[in-house]
């Protein structure tokens, strides 16, 4: 009974999981997948502890490496976070990610808890679950925008949106390959001639073809079948090729010789894998040639920006969140370049190697290997043990390669995550069994004290989580879209205190101050300066939330540039600020010495103080870090077209600070 209550939660939660999103959110595709995975972690806890309390389950911790290594990684991201330059940021999810280290412990906690308390029957409808709602997506994503073409809503899917409820097509495509994996594992399982059987293929092709996984354009060009999701879709097509390469080697090679043929394919495979990997890394490599044709050298860049800032904290990284800070003082400005699409601000490498380094240093890294490698001794050990397959035991070693695969130019987002989780409950579940095996069943005592005491404490964290994790940040963010939705000046001052009530979250600060001003300015522009004094208040109150953000994180750099842009539109209103921006900026330069913004912005400061000659000496000066950046000259020419009618003056609209 237990693990069906368990199973039936499980089923529900994965199968919806893909189709979860909330317009009432800013970055809903994205934030209401976090807060449907938390929730699902809390439910799963209660649970767990109801049935650990009256003795109809017990957890097994002997001889348990791999939960314990999983602790151990768990560990290594706390004191990654609270070592690093930003620990409250590092805990808590920023609103564009929601992948905090809070978070990551829900990812855990359903791992752990889906590998206590699941069974056979119960694994394999999870994985069919997956496979029919990743199909039922691809299928629909095939009819969107991206496939067929079609345009308005089905239900509440808008149908033209790339991604559809992930909020782009790279995000659905890193969660359709592992969703993809799985659904091979149950059809390696299933009964031949069976309705499932027919059903998990119908999956697979759909999922195979979805347009974030094969481009409908390679119809007509051979040569260019990848998807949307272009790094995932090379992993999907990477992960066949190994597999059908396997098949055939099976059928056509039999006995010692034939697995020595598979043990060379495969070792092959795995090496391809990293020489394209190494490859991507080196200047001028064909694969990094490839990649820079087929995208920008944006993200090379900020990969070579980022190695430095690897070795200045190496052993426990910057903590997670906080990659935005590590590469600010490396900027390349060669980033400001048209062919690099003037993409300037990044909060993610965009490569897991450096991610991982950067987020929890080598120690973590080291730990993280662990872990992978003794994932692949469990699977192997189960093998052995007549619990898996071949095929499946094939499809979960291929797991991490295809994962570092995918992530080569890529993250991971709360939809991998999540079947990241499934994946490793899997894996602590085959551990289980094997241990079961070997040293028999625990006794099941409704008076283990420890059953008891684990389950009290599984229902308190599980209860402060729902309240902090949940309901409050819950609140949070419906507030952040309503403040840019409402245009009642006093509800609006009502949402944005409630929104911006934890600071750790940058975003949700300079999005809505951004917001405020971008509409303030176009509201000047149409009705002149009359409402002048209210503008003014409501900047002074956004004011004192990048004021508090600096004093937690006096070094963020895109925070001291967004609150000396603040200052500077005050200033332009008529409350003169710019001794204070100077101020601000006197010593940013020495944190991000290559970003003509902060020359720009202290230019501009100077031509509001009056002193023309020295905004048009400062420009020049961040003109001299790179003269083929644009927008250095567009500051340049801003300020003589300023001279020209000063003192009366255009104020300087500036976006995506």
């Amino acid at each position: 009974m237990y693990a069906k209550i368990t199973g039936i939660v499980a089923v529900i939660a994965v199968a919806v999981l893909p189709f979860v999103t909330n317009q009432y959110l800013y970055s809903g595709a994205v934030n209401a997948k976090y807060f449907y995975i938390i929730s699902f972690s809390c439910l799963l806890a209660f649970i767990a502890a109801y049935l650990l309390y009256v003795g109809k389950r017990s957890i097994e911790f002997r001889r348990r490496w791999l939960l314990l290594l999983t602790v151990c990684v768990l560990f290594v991201y706390y004191a990654a976070a609270f070592s690093g330059v930003f620990p409250e940021r590092s805990l808590w999810s920023d609103v564009l990610r929601s992948t905090g280290v809070f978070f990551l412990t829900s990812i855990a906690s359903i791992a752990f808890l889906l590998g206590e308390f699941l069974d056979v029957r119960g694994w394999s409808l999870v994985r069919r679950a997956i496979a029919v709602s990743a199909g039922i997506f691809s299928l629909i994503s095939l009819l969107g925008g991206e496939g067929f073409g079609m345009a308005g809503k089905f239900l509440w899917l808008d149908l033209s949106i790339p991604g559809l409820t992930f909020a782009n097509s790279t995000f659905a495509g890193a969660y359709l390959v592992l969703a993809l994996i799985l659904t091979l594992i149950e059809l390696s399982r299933s009964e031949k001639g069976s309705r499932w059987r027919s059903i998990l293929i119908v999956c697979t092709i759909l999922e195979v073809f979805s347009p974030e996984l094969f481009s409908l354009g390679s119809l007509s060009n051979p040569l260019s079948f990848l998807g949307s999701a272009r790094a995932s879709s090379a992993a999907t097509w990477v992960l066949l090729a190994y597999m059908g390469g396997r098949l055939l080697l099976r059928r056509f090679a039999s006995g010692n010789s034939g697995k020595y043929v598979i043990g060379v394919w495969s070792g092959a495979w795995i090496m391809a894998i990293a020489a394209g990997s190494i490859l991507l890394f080196v200047p001028g490599s064909p694969v990094q040639e490839k990649y820079i044709e087929s995208s920008t050298a944006a993200r090379i860049l900020v990969w070579q920006s980022a190695l430095p800032a690897i070795q200045e904290r190496p052993l426990l990284g910057w903590g997670v969140e906080n990659f935005d800070q590590s590469y600010q003082g490396h900027f390349d400005n060669r980033l400001y370049l048209d062919k690099n699409i003037g993409e300037t601000w990044f909060d993610r490498a965009h490569n897991v190697i450096i991610d991982t380094f950067i987020s929890i240093g080598a120690i973590g890294v080291l730990i993280t290997l662990f872990v992978v490698a003794y994932f692949l001794v469990i699977v192997r050990r189960a093998r052995q043990n007549g619990l898996l397959e071949d095929t499946e035991a094939a499809l979960l070693v291929a797991i991490p390669f295809i994962h570092l695969l995918q992530l080569q130019t890529s993250f991971d987002t709360v939809g991998t995550y999540f079947l990241l989780a499934i994946i490793g409950g899997y894996s602590l579940w085959l551990e289980r069994m094997m241990i079961v095996n070997d040293i028999g069943k625990p006794e099941y005592s409704p008076q283990l004290l420890i059953n008891k005491v684990f389950a009290a404490l599984l229902a308190i964290i599980a209860l402060i989580g729902f309240k902090f994790l949940v309901f409050d940040e819950y609140g949070r963010q419906i507030a952040l879209l309503a403040t840019l939705r409402t245009t009642n000046t006093g509800k609006q001052e009502i949402y944005i205190k409630e929104s911006l009530d934890r600071i750790s979250s940058f975003s949700s600060v300079r999005l809505s101050s951004s917001s405020f001003i971008k509409g303030a300015l176009e509201h000047i522009a149409q009705n002149g300066g009359k409402d002048n004094a209210l503008i003014l208040k409501r900047l002074s109150l956004y004011e004192t939330y990048y004021k508090t953000f600096l004093d937690k994180a006096p070094n963020h750099y895109r925070a001291r540039m967004n609150y000396a842009y603040l200052l500077l539109i005050k200033t332009a209103l008529g409350e003169d600020r710019t001794k204070d921006v100077k101020a601000l900026l006197e010593d940013s330069y020495a944190l991000s010495p290559q970003n003509p913004l902060t020359f720009a912005l202290d230019a501009v400061a100077s031509l509001y103080m009056g002193n023309v000659p020295e905004a048009k000496k400062i420009m020049q000066e961040g003109i001299a870090l790179n003269p083929d950046v644009d927008f250095s000259h567009e500051i340049f020419d801003y300020i003589e077209k300023q001279e020209q009618k000063f003192p009366r003056i255009t104020i300087l609209k500036l976006g995506n600070l």
